[in-house]
């Protein structure tokens, strides 16, 4: 094994060039559903919404407000700071904190995107809950709301996109028994309240559809039981059961194909599904069942410890989310096969779990959050990550993004320089891999999978991929078949835990094996280093055959 003291050199590629960007957004726009781009252009020019004239125009509540007694979000008891931090003015979010100040200086925050989209989701507000000083707590909040609803007189800016309104409402509901009610603050937020849900329901994000969609119509169920508004609970239920059908795959995955974004939409049905049946509401067969279901797809997509998957654009799901999603400790299978969503679980023994990415990076209506990472896989050896997946870093575009979201990143194989998907901006995919589970079987020694995909067909010789993994309780070899014609460049790549480098041997058969430092990112804005160990076949006559072995 030769062994390199650089670092690895493909995560600093230049951007596409001009011409090459407009390829890819004509491409990308040709394979977009057309009833889904009629939908984005509707809602970039929908109409201004004037606070204060539809704040005029709302007539009185008949009945008083509130969600049912004993009914609380599961969101509430997460970890949203250290109370005392909070009601400082010290707000943390994706490893940063900011102090914005007490009363809070709105304006005068500099951060990502991102986190300001935190920021005025007002989660933060549940740390306010805990604190044992209750007269502090609401005094707290008032100087926040205060200070916010002064700011924002006019609906712009990251606080009023759709998806961040619709957290900051159903946040509003949820403390306002401990928060609001019964101060000076109380018949103001209500209006808020109602301002929003009305806000949310002419600006659905039916465009993005996925994640966004569905806290759109968290927020309008959320607001109608709160408000005591049948017509809004109607209309939301009926986006509901329809979007659960349409986003959460038989197998019980969910579109996106993000362990995370899995977590938090199964998050917001739970909490749909305990305020529905607080509130009386019938005709919930239908979300117990595919609660259910992700609760299971989850489980299994669960690794040990507190670790999590990151296939995709995924951040951890911390043990207080796990808890309350109630992830339970099933009979696991030595062979999961979740052929909708296009994962395939192994687990050969109590010590060894290995996770397979034989699925396409998202569907057409909502690709977003994919990368080009068919056939990658991630590997677990007594609770410790050992083979794992490059993270995500940040969602702003920058060099870091287009890395994490290419096939050069991942665990798999990749020619002539190009990723299987054309993954660019941020949030884009042009043309997509089509990935087949080709067979997955288990016996009393052995499990085996096979997988391939087509994502090089556009390349000259329509280059095919096709890997198989042989894995037993002390070894996993791994078989790479490329197909096709002519000569091409292949380098296939497998990232190594630091931590856990030393303990497993890595053989790549008759090919030499390069050694790079790489990084990696465990969680939104924190990197750690890794070991990317790299097979360069350079131009290589097809077809041809790659060959990996690890031991432990």
């Amino acid at each position: 094994m030769v062994v390199s003291v650089e670092p690895d050199p493909l995560r600093n590629r230049p951007a596409p060039a001009a011409r090459r960007k407009i390829e890819l957004f004509v491409r990308t726009a040709a394979f977009t559903p057309k009833l889904q781009l009629w939908r984005k252009f509707r809602i970039e020019h929908r109409p201004g919404f004037d606070l204060d004239a539809e704040r005029a125009s709302l007539a009185p509540l008949t009945s008083k407000p509130g969600w049912p007694a004993g009914y609380q979000s599961l969101e509430a008891v997460m970890d949203w700071g250290i109370p005392d931090d909070v009601a400082r003015g010290l707000i943390t979010f994706n490893s940063e904190t900011i102090d914005i100040g007490m009363p809070p200086n709105w304006e005068s925050v500099s951060a990502t995107r991102l986190w300001l989209q935190c920021l005025h989701f007002l989660e933060w507000a549940w740390a306010l809950e805990q604190l044992d000083d209750r007269d502090r707590a609401r005094e707290s909040f008032r100087s926040f709301w205060h200070s916010w609803r002064d700011t924002h007189q006019e609906v712009s800016g990251v606080e009023w996109e759709p998806n961040v309104a619709s957290l900051r409402v159903w946040v509003l509901c949820s403390i306002f028994r401990n928060l609001i009610e019964g101060s000076d603050l109380e018949d103001e937020v209500v209006s808020d309240i109602r301002l929003h849900a009305i806000y949310v329901g002419r600006n659905l994000e039916v465009h993005l559809g996925g994640n966004h969609f569905l806290k759109n119509i968290k927020a309008l169920i959320g607001a109608g039981i709160f408000l005591h508004d049948d017509a809004l609970i109607e209309r939301g239920r009926s986006l509901l059961d329809i979007e659960i059908v349409r986003q959460v795959f038989p197998d019980g995955g969910h579109i996106e194909r993000s362990t995370s974004y899995h977590a938090q939409v199964m998050s917001d049905l739970v909490d749909l599904l305990a305020l529905m049946e607080a509130a009386g509401q019938p005709g919930l067969e239908q979300l117990r069942d595919v609660v259910n279901r992700m609760r299971h797809w989850l489980s299994v997509m669960t690794p040990p410890g507190n670790d999590t998957a990151l296939f995709n654009d995924s951040h951890p799901v911390i043990p207080e989310r796990k808890r309350a999603l109630g992830l339970y400790q099933i009979p696991t299978p030595r062979l999961e096969v979740f052929r909708d969503s296009g994962y395939v679980v192994a687990r050969p023994d109590d010590r060894v779990v290995l996770m397979m990415n034989v699925g396409q990076p998202g569907l057409r209506i909502n690709p977003g959050h994919g990368h080009a990472d068919a056939l990658s896989f991630l590997l677990w050896i007594d609770g410790r990550p050992v083979i794992i997946d490059p993270g995500t870093y940040d969602y702003a575009f920058s060099p870091r993004r287009q890395y994490e979201r290419s096939t050069a990143a991942h665990n798999t194989i990749e020619i002539d320089g190009a990723s299987q998907s054309e993954v660019w901006a941020s949030f884009r995919i042009a043309r997509m891999a089509r990935v087949s589970i080709d067979n997955a079987e288990s016996d009393a020694d052995l499990v085996r999978v096979t997988a391939s995909h087509d994502g090089y067909r556009r390349l000259r010789g329509k280059p095919h991929h096709r890997r198989t993994w042989f894995l037993t309780t002390d070894n996993l070899r791994i078989t790479d078949e490329v197909t096709g014609r002519g000569r091409h460049t292949l380098r296939s790549r497998l990232r190594l835990a630091d931590a856990a480098a030393s303990a497993i041997t890595v053989q790549a058969g008759e090919h030499a094996t390069t050694t790079w430092r790489g990084q990696h990112a465990p969680d939104f804005g924190a990197l750690v280093d890794d070991t990317i160990v790299e097979v360069l076949l350079d131009a290589t006559p097809l077809p041809t055959t790659l060959a990996w072995s690890l031991s432990w």
